[in-house]
């Protein structure tokens, strides 16, 4: 993991304080467990329920693995890579099936609704880039290669969609690395809420679900800090949720300097260059998958245009961080500093 990018790690932290450092009767009355799965740092956190909570959260982690061998465009036999081979991919199992198909109808619902500012059928565009791998490339692509796989890329290239799997135009790859993350942390979530369980965190690179209150104080919620992206070891603000999920798409995570020019992990399905309408978009909400979308989305279209799109979803909101004249701004959304107890940093 060494030639990793020290900017390859999770934008939205949770407090030191909070991950790290707990009074000794908060740790007795908590179970936890840290993994590296899905290309991050998986974390999760739950207090007790009367069940074995360390063999729940290792089922869930099993289940991570499970759905990672099966989203995976990096997996040899992953449903986008067959997709990617032959041009369409049907479902191999029931279980494969169940991980897959509500995630690709709702990725493909939202790629239609933001106009193609979500779009899952990038792949080709995400491996000329390279961004996914430990050896990243040093300077951009041609600009005859973007055409090439821009050309190849869009989610209207979609020919079929159905329960038995999935048919595409040629040389069209699927990547669902902007809301697989979300997917599967509402998925244990709910596992989680239906076990019994009623406080939880549960910190999936930077993409981040609560249950309840904060376990190591009751009555208090869970507290998310934003990291400052320009500034390391320093944060924008502190959100504070109990229920729900928040999300950050930002231009530090994977990115490399070529004559003085950051290039970026986010791409703008438009242009297949890297988007540059923002610096970082964070969104909050009641599903995680969602906020996952809408944060790759509003991080493309940028402030105005991605407020237009948020109307469209009720419980979200944003925060959005961009250069004006050389200096960071930051605008949020209408109900965003309420709904996220939002406390700027100072």
């Amino acid at each position: 993991m060494n030639n990793l990018p020290a900017s390859f790690f999770p934008r939205a932290l949770l407090l030191l304080s909070i991950i790290f450092v707990y009074a000794s009767c908060a740790a007795a009355k908590s179970a936890e467990a840290t993994e590296y799965l899905m290309g991050t740092r998986v974390f999760i956190r739950v207090a007790p329920c009367g069940r074995d909570a360390q063999a729940d959260i290792q089922e869930i982690i099993q289940e991570i693995r499970r759905f990672d061998a099966a989203a995976s465009a990096h997996r040899e036999n992953s449903f986008p890579a067959r997709l990617a081979r032959d041009g369409e991919a049907n479902f191999t199992n029931e279980e494969e099936k169940s991980i897959l198909l509500p995630m690709l109808r709702e990725a493909f619902a939202f790629a239609r609704a933001s106009g193609g500012a979500f779009d899952p059928f990038i792949g080709k565009l995400s491996k000329l880039w390279g961004f996914s791998s430990l050896a990243m490339r040093a300077e951009p692509p041609r600009a005859d290669e973007i055409a090439q796989a821009l050309a190849a890329s869009g989610h209207q290239k979609l020919l079929r969609l159905d329960e038995d799997g999935m048919a595409v135009a040629r040389h069209t790859e699927l990547d669902l690395g902007a809301i697989a993350k979300g997917e599967m942390l509402d998925r244990a979530a709910a596992r989680l809420y239906a076990w019994g369980y009623r406080r939880a965190l549960l910190n999936f690179g930077g993409d981040v679900y609560v249950i309840g209150d904060r376990i190591d104080a009751e009555g208090e919620p869970w507290r998310i800090a934003v990291q400052h992206p320009r500034k390391a070891q320093a944060y924008l603000g502190v959100a504070r949720i109990q229920d729900g999920a928040m999300a950050t798409s930002a231009d530090d995570e994977r990115f490399f300097i070529h004559e003085g020019k950051r290039w970026h992990h986010i791409l703008n399905p438009f242009t297949g260059l890297p988007a540059s309408e923002a610096v970082s978009a964070s969104v909050i909400g009641p599903r995680a998958a969602l906020a996952d979308a809408l944060a790759t989305a509003l991080f493309v279209l940028g402030a105005d245009r991605g407020l237009a799109l948020l109307a469209q979803y009720p419980g979200y909101h944003a925060l959005f961080v961009f250069m004006s004249n050389d200096i960071l701004q930051e605008r949020m959304s209408p109900g965003f500093a309420d709904a996220a107890g939002w406390k700027a940093a100072e």
